[in-house]
């Protein structure tokens, strides 16, 4: 695992490009987000997305793996969404939301991922991620990873599967984000998190 210290308010475009090259490659890399640190593929190489899932049993996580976005347009390619599921996204995000929306099984099927009836999508607003996610021009899928910055042995059990780890010592909350079921009518809270904020008005709405 090669470290790239980058400066969140001033990042190089060769830091960023090892970063979008190696993911491109079809490898699992760390960057920083707008919650925590996350172990992160294009989920179109099957070979990335088994070895993110290994990584996740190396750390005993069992949770589906969440879909980054850059923006509503792309999430729309993974999640079904419908008039009011586009108002509710269209008011907050970008944020450090997680929403859970029907999936599109054809997409997966076409990223040969596990078929699954809902998927985890955020669209961030975190100035590196979006800088990966428009250079990459795909979604990312990730794993967070907590408090890696001062977990030794997190860092031995995750190394094997990592190429490079994006390092800054500004660009992460270290704080979870809010989670909202949005697979039936009324949107449910889930987890309260950052920028609940933004989306407390609509879940107040529909109850």
């Amino acid at each position: 695992m090669k470290i790239i210290d980058i400066n969140h308010y001033h990042p190089t475009m060769n830091q960023l490009n090892d970063i979008v090259s190696s993911l491109t490659r079809g490898e699992v890399v760390i960057i920083p987000t707008d919650t925590f640190y996350c172990a992160c593929c294009i989920p179109s190489h099957t070979d990335a997305v088994k070895l993110l899932v290994k990584l996740q049993h190396a750390i005993d996580k069992q949770r589906p793996l969440t879909f980054l976005c850059n923006d509503i347009s792309q999430a729309s390619e993974l999640m079904r969404v419908d008039t009011m599921h586009y108002r509710i996204l269209n008011a907050v995000v970008p944020a450090s939301i997680t929403f859970l929306l029907p999936a599109h099984i054809v997409t997966l099927r076409r990223l040969k991922m596990k078929m699954r009836t809902a998927v985890g999508v955020r669209i961030p607003n975190h100035s590196i991620v979006k800088d990966i996610l428009r250079a990459c021009g795909s979604p990312l899928l990730i794993q967070s990873l907590e408090s890696i910055d001062d977990n030794r042995e997190l860092l031995n059990q995750i190394a094997p599967f990592i190429s490079y780890w994006l390092k800054t010592y500004y660009g992460c909350q270290n704080q979870p984000s809010t989670i909202i079921d949005m697979q039936q009518s009324q949107p449910k809270l889930i987890r309260a998190g950052q920028d609940i904020e933004k989306i407390q008005s609509f879940i107040d709405l529909y109850h």
